[in-house]
């Protein structure tokens, strides 16, 4: 979803199956998207997929792809290419690292809006807080606390800096912060959010 958000700012149109013609997502911001896990060669497949409305297993296989959707894929190409979509993988991170490269997409690219995708933990961020708190902090007390340089971070370079978290097993029979996974004080440091 993040991505897929990503794309509608950064680009200006994606395809509508149902008119067949291209339609306008509005005028381009450049974005930073912060990949946590998947690689850049992996995202280049849920781009294409979101902009040209075809289903990303269909692309990754080639099944049935038609001539119409062919050319629909080349022009979407395009279309990323011509986005002003910056992204950048992180796997291990501190805030410290998160900082910097937000700060250096502001300052050489004027982002507007960033996507963190997603609130976890990494051995750096463990090592990073012992060094700062001089304790050992459990899981739930460092997701807490890198939240909030989250939120600090989009008020110091008044930027949207859109995240998201994993569900706990028993996010079904939770419909509150509850069903986050790590620690419900994610919670408290969103202007908003979504639980699904």
């Amino acid at each position: 979803n993040s991505l897929a958000e990503a794309c509608n700012i950064a680009s200006d149109k994606i395809y509508d199956w149902t008119t067949h013609k291209w339609i306008s997502t509005g005028t381009k911001s450049a974005v930073l998207f912060i990949s946590t896990e998947l690689m850049p060669e992996e995202l280049q497949t849920c781009l294409l997929a979101h902009i040209s409305g075809i289903d990303e297993d269909r692309i990754v296989e080639w099944k049935d792809i038609t001539e119409e959707e062919d050319r629909i894929l080349e022009e979407s190409a395009i279309v990323v290419k011509e986005s002003v979509l910056l992204g950048e993988y992180m796997p291990d991170f501190t805030i410290v690292s998160i900082e910097e490269k937000i700060s250096e997409y502001v300052i050489n690219n004027n982002i507007t809006h960033c996507f963190f995708d997603y609130i976890n933990d990494s051995p750096s961020l463990y090592s990073y807080y012992i060094q700062k708190t001089g304790v050992r902090l459990q899981t739930h007390q460092i997701l807490f606390l890198f939240s909030a340089s989250l939120k600090q971070l989009a008020n110091k370079y008044s930027i949207y800096l859109g995240s998201a978290t994993q569900m706990s097993s028993n996010w079904k029979d939770e419909k509150d912060a509850n069903a986050l996974k790590g620690s419900k004080a994610i919670a408290e440091k969103a202007d908003g959010g979504i639980l699904g």
